[in-house]
Order: structure tokens, then C-alpha cells, then sequence
């Protein structure tokens, strides 16, 4: 009778241990789907390009100005000194024809100035213009392929976070009924977490004790073995701080890397499925039908029935 209980005790415990690596593994899913899902969706910011106008410099209004100031005083003057026999008379008409001539020539000038600067404005103008229509062919060619990415990245993303949401459910379910089962096998509240139940699982599988209450038994060899804040630490927190709380020799620090490979393949279909569904525009209810995450939630409902009976049998 003591012998059966045993093996009872035994297999009740390696339950427990199986769920909570279960809800281990469905925790770190979650986390990394949580990450996935925040890096979709997001439109890429472009250089948008600016139109330029050619501004009038007046280069070429000042220079022919200042030329025709020269040439028209020069032509003044001399028509001006030649108009009259008069020396004195000769030269009073030349200081006006120099003073006249290099008006008419500035006024001249500048007109013929400012019609080169409207030129070379407008060419200025084109040149700038057919640079314009270039950058904003690209701009409008790399906006469209962008939005495109990112109308897949939001259908990839909505099949994402209804997987994420049918595993949440999962772990939710998966929790009440661990939590009846501690209840139901008389697990102490401070042994009722994924570290301290693993430990309790290996120790009682090396036959080393096969009672929980005692001196000796699973409590107390459980609270020499681990440390202290080894009880408290949460689902989401045991993989950055696995290194502490448990040595790299228990057998359960190797299940728990076994997991993080299982979470990655899990999550690495899962992303591939949901990008063949956005490709094909599949819609929401069947992407998410027939999925890795969708066979897996429904294997863990059969096993944990299975349990269910076993526990709901047996009295410890």
C-alpha cells in the first residue's frame, strides 16, 4: 500500500512539473510573439524632396550695367566734345555727354543684364525642376513598396496577435487547472512555482526521499537545495535569470534550455505560416485554423485530461 502511494506521489509530482513547464514554454512564446508583433506594421520614414526655385543673383545686370556705364560715357563724351568748335564750349559738352552717355549706357545695360539673368533663371528653373520630378519618382516609388511591406506586416500581425491570444487563453486555462491539481496533491504554497517543483521532481526520481512532509522529505530537501529567491521568481522572469537560481548541473536547468529551443521552433513556424497567410491573403479564422500553435493548444487539452483523471482518481 506505502509502495503504491509512492509511485502515486511520484507520478502526481512529474504532473505538476510537466505543467509548469508547460506554462514555462507558453510564457516565453507569448513574450517573443509580444516582440514579433511590435516590430510590424511600421511605415519607413523617406527624404521627401523639396522643389527649388533659381533666385535672380544680378551677376549679369550688374556687370553689363557697369559695362554700359563705361562704353555710354565714353560715346557721350566724345559725341558730346565733337557737337561744338567752343574749347571751353567743347568741354562743358563733354562732361554732359560723358554724365548722359554713362546713364543711357548704365540704364541700357541693365536692361540687356537683367534679360541674360531671366534667362539663365529660367534654364536654372528647368534644371531644377527635372531634378525635382526625378527625387520625387523615387520617393513615390519607395513610399508605394513601403506601403505595400507594411499592408502585409499589419495581415501578418493581426494572424500574430490571434495566435498570441489563443496561447494567453491556453496558459490562462492551463494555470487554474495546475493550481486545483497543487490543491488536490497538497504541495505547499511556497513550492507551487516551475524551480521548487522541478527540484521536488528530480529528487523524488532519484529515489533519494518519497514523502513531502518531514525530516528528509521533498519540503525539506528542496529548501536546502535551492535558493531562497529560487521560489519566487515568475514565469516571465526565469530566462534572464536562470544563470542565478539554479546550477547549470541540475537536470532541470537542461529541460529548461530544452524548452527555449522548443519556444523558438514553435514561434519560427508560426512566423512562417503567418507570412504565407498575409501572401495569400488567407482570412483571419483560417490562418489561424490550422497552425503549430493550433495543434499544440489541442495537444496539451488531451494530455491535461489525462491528468485530470489520473488526479481526480487517486486520493494522497
Amino acid at each position: 500500500m506505502m509502495e503504491e502511494k509512492e509511485k502515486q506521489l511520484k507520478k502526481a509530482i512529474s504532473i505538476l512539473y510537466d505543467m509548469e513547464l508547460n506554462n514555462y514554454k507558453m510564457t516565453r512564446t507569448i513574450q517573443r510573439l509580444n516582440y514579433e508583433i511590435s516590430c510590424l506594421g511600421h511605415p519607413q520614414e523617406f527624404y521627401t524632396p523639396e522643389r527649388k526655385y533659381a533666385a535672380l543673383n544680378n551677376d549679369w545686370t550688374t556687370s553689363i550695367g557697369c559695362l554700359g556705364v563705361i562704353l555710354g560715357a565714353i560715346l557721350g563724351g566724345a559725341s558730346g566734345c565733337s557737337s561744338t568748335t567752343s574749347f571751353f564750349g567743347s568741354i562743358e559738352s563733354g562732361i554732359g555727354g560723358l554724365i548722359g552717355g554713362g546713364i543711357g549706357g548704365f540704364l541700357i545695360g541693365a536692361l540687356i543684364g537683367l534679360m541674360f539673368e531671366a534667362i539663365g533663371k529660367a534654364n536654372r528653373d528647368s534644371e531644377y525642376e527635372q531634378t525635382y520630378e526625378k527625387e520625387m519618382e523615387v520617393y513615390n516609388t519607395q513610399v508605394e513598396r513601403d506601403n505595400k511591406r507594411v499592408e502585409k506586416e499589419l495581415k501578418k500581425q493581426k494572424i500574430l496577435i490571434a495566435e498570441r491570444d489563443a496561447l494567453i487563453k491556453r496558459r490562462n486555462k492551463s494555470q487554474e487547472i495546475l493550481n486545483g491539481f497543487y490543491m488536490r496533491v497538497g504541495i505547499d504554497k511556497m513550492f507551487r512555482s516551475l524551480i521548487p517543483i522541478g527540484k521536488m521532481n528530480e529528487i523524488i526520481g532519484l529515489n533519494i526521499t518519497s514523502s513531502l512532509e518531514g525530516q528528509n522529505g521533498l519540503n525539506d530537501r528542496v529548501r536546502k537545495e535551492l535558493r531562497e529567491d529560487a521560489f519566487y521568481i515568475k514565469l516571465d522572469e526565469i530566462s534572464q535569470k536562470l544563470d542565478v537560481v539554479i546550477s547549470k548541473q541540475d537536470r532541470i536547468y537542461n529541460e529548461l534550455m530544452s524548452i527555449h529551443s522548443q519556444c523558438e521552433n514553435l514561434i519560427d513556424a508560426t512566423i512562417q505560416s503567418a507570412q504565407i497567410a498575409a501572401n495569400n491573403n488567407k482570412l483571419l479564422s483560417e490562418a489561424v485554423e490550422n497552425t503549430r500553435i493550433a495543434a499544440y493548444n489541442s495537444e496539451r487539452i488531451a494530455i491535461e485530461e489525462n491528468y485530470q483523471s489520473f488526479l481526480m482518481t487517486y486520493k494522497f
